[in-house]
């Protein structure tokens, strides 16, 4: 009855998105604001090094497509609006694939402090609720020179603004949805406009307990694959994140961040074992603190930062087998701006301490980055930049990391420009501790690794057109290429599973963007459309077993996204789409079929007196499509969600 309620409910409220901010255009606006003109972002931390990324590709999200996601993760948000591949389960595991690399191949970060785990190297993008961050920020391609280890592929900013509220406001948010699903949170901003405390909260919980095509199991009786239904693959997630931001004066800022996090799903069966599941559970425990010191003079401006994080995992109910890590991470940075010429130089520091049963030595590490930058607009059509970095770790060597980034308008009016973009760069990965140091049944690690080693090199033309106050025109072409050598890959032998330098990668491509804004009277549309097209093999490999010149396992060569946006005055709509086109799943000539998933949103905004409200409404996956995103792993059918949120 539950279910057939809220069906009423959202056939009442229609297909109604906020409204589209369209940031104005002008000739005398440089092009890195340009290139992100619908959002304003204050992250004092790492936007200190991602101006310096000049040539990279960056992408973020409008407030409308936050909206839409907000009662999901990280892997939502993404894989609706951009051309990025993340291979997850219904289950709650979910790993980037930017440009075919693999997932700890991208770093994630929130202020100073990453978030992929020091023994895995990877990040669950399920973890990551959409609700707790301000905006995401995506950068393609390499950053090493600037984020360091594992930024090979991509690297993904979770962005947390300082406000400095003066009064009290906030919003509270509550959804649910099909299969079990519902998620609460809210955000509360207090503050004097000097002193301003945030506390943002979000729980999530689904039972996943919902109908698929087994294909493992045939019924001959009716000619087609057996119904089932999914078990064992709940999801449950709870989240606390505190901010305390005090400004001393107008130049001198103090900012905090408390992040405390519980994660935890039961490992998803596979459709064979779905008949007679065993309940696993995967349990992440985390506790990320950071603080920040950031001083504004006319000399020079400088900041300096501190965090401690504490990952703890409980793998498959086995509380005996302990894996946690502690860290230390301590940062400043020094930056210089005078005429068309800005540098900075930083360093960094990490201290860490595992805690895992299968390591048999007592491993201690400490990682130290030195890193330089420099940013040059000699032209107000030209800017390039330098960045350089060594890092050096305990009993290891890392490799020194240049890169060099231009941009160059080709042309530029008061209603458009054309601009080329293009970098050069190192990039490399310092292998995990799991690497190194996971040993079973005698095997004690391999110490020995050596890190992976890209060279990438990417170009890009953007063009940007704005006849008039009612419509404008963004397109985007990006050119990549690059060459991952020592490419880090667990194979088995005599001894059990281990880890060696193994692979040779080549992964190339293109990437279009394109986004299109009309207004007239009080309606707007917004249509997006991106495609990528990324051929990414195995070139040489030191198994004689591995198969060479073939698609890498887990990383389609086509995918594509596209979305309509209407809004009008307090109610609007969204339809997107999203392709993913076939994927190797093992080296045997095992391959998944392309999927593509249809969604339809919509919203009503209103007021009751002096308070505002909004109702969202989903409908997912709307054609019912039977698809495995993973083999063997099933993935929900057609489903609903419906929210409010309360704005105070």
């Amino acid at each position: 009855m539950r279910k057939e309620l809220l069906l009423i409910l959202f056939i009442l409220f229609g297909l109604m998105p906020d409204a589209i901010v369209l940031g104005q255009f002008s000739k005398d606006s440089s092009l890195l604001n340009l290139d992100h003109y619908d959002i304003e972002s204050v992250d004092v931390v790492v936007k200190k090094m991602e101006q310096y990324q000049v040539g990279s590709k960056k992408e973020n999200f409008t407030k409308l497509q936050h909206q839409v996601v907000e009662q999901g993760s990280l892997t939502e948000l993404i894989t609706r609006y951009q051309p990025v591949y993340i291979k997850s389960d219904a289950g709650g595991l979910a790993s980037f694939r930017f440009r075919g690399t693999s997932s700890n191949h991208t770093s994630v970060r929130v202020r100073g402090l990453e978030l992929n785990s020091q023994t895995l190297g990877s990040y669950n993008a399920n973890n990551a609720p959409v609700f707790l961050f301000d905006q995401v920020e995506l950068t393609f391609g390499s950053s090493s020179a600037t984020q360091g280890s594992g930024s090979i592929g991509g690297n993904v900013r979770l962005d947390l603004k300082n406000n400095f509220t003066n009064g009290i406001n906030g919003e509270a948010k509550a959804s649910m949805g099909s299969f079990g699903e519902y998620m609460t949170g809210a955000k509360v901003f207090a503050g004097n406009g000097k002193f301003e405390s945030v506390t943002r909260f979000v729980y999530y919980e689904k039972e996943n307990d919902f109908p698929f095509e087994n294909t493992a199991y045939y019924d001959f009786e009716k000619q087609s694959y057996a119904r089932d239904t999914q078990k064992n693959a709940r999801i449950e997630n709870l989240n606390l994140l505190q901010q305390f931001n005090y400004k001393i004066n107008e130049k001198q800022v103090l900012s905090s961040v408390i992040w405390l996090a519980k994660n935890r799903h039961e490992a998803q069966p596979n459709m064979t074992e779905n008949i007679n599941p065993n309940t696993r559970y995967i349990e992440d425990q985390n506790i990320r603190t950071w603080l920040q010191y950031d001083h504004k003079s006319t000399m020079a401006d400088y900041y300096i930062g501190a965090g401690y994080v504490f990952d703890d995992a409980v793998d498959y109910s086995n509380k005996e087998q302990k894996i946690s890590t502690q860290r230390l991470v301590s940062e400043a940075g020094l930056k210089h701006e005078k005429n068309w010429l800005s540098s900075q130089l930083g360093i960094r520091y990490i201290y860490i301490v595992p805690n895992v049963y299968a390591y048999d030595d007592q491993v201690v590490e400490h990682r130290t980055s030195l890193y330089a930058s420099l940013l040059a607009q000699p032209l107000p059509w030209l800017k390039a930049s330098l960045n350089l970095r060594q890092q050096f770790v305990t009993n290891y060597n890392a490799p020194f990391t240049p890169a060099l980034g231009l941009e160059a308008r080709l042309w530029y009016t008061d209603k458009n420009f054309l601009a080329i973009e293009g970098n050069l760069q190192r990039a490399y990965r310092i292998p995990t501790l799991n690497d190194r140091f996971w040993g079973q049944e005698g095997y004690d690690g391999n110490k020995d690794l050596k890190p992976e080693d890209a060279i990438s090199t990417e170009l890009g033309l953007k063009y940007f057109y704005s006849p008039n106050n009612h419509w404008s025109l963004k397109l985007k072409g990006n050119a990549f290429y690059m060459d991952v050598d020592q490419w880090i890959q667990w194979t088995q032998g005599a001894g059990g599973w281990y880890a060696d330098n193994i692979v040779h990668v080549i992964s190339e491509g293109l990437e279009l963007n394109s986004n299109l804004i009309y207004s007239i009277g009080k309606q707007e549309f917004e249509l997006g459309v991106n495609y990528t097209y990324n051929p990414v093999e195995r070139r040489k490999s030191k198994l004689e077993t591995d198969e060479l010149n073939q698609q890498l396992e887990y990383a389609p060569k086509n995918i594509a996204n596209a979305f309509l946006q209407y809004v009008y005055e307090d109610i609007g709509a969204v339809v997107d789409a999203n392709y993913v086109g076939k994927r190797n799943y093992n080296q045997a000539g095992g391959t998944l079929d392309p999927f593509n998933l249809v969604n339809v949103s919509a919203f009503y905004k209103f007021k009751i007196k002096r308070e505002q409200f909004r109702i969202d409404a989903q409908l997912n996956n709307i054609f019912s499509e039977k698809y495995q995103n993973q083999f063997q792993y099933a993935m929900p059918e057609i489903g609903y969600r419906i929210a409010i949120n309360y704005q105070f």
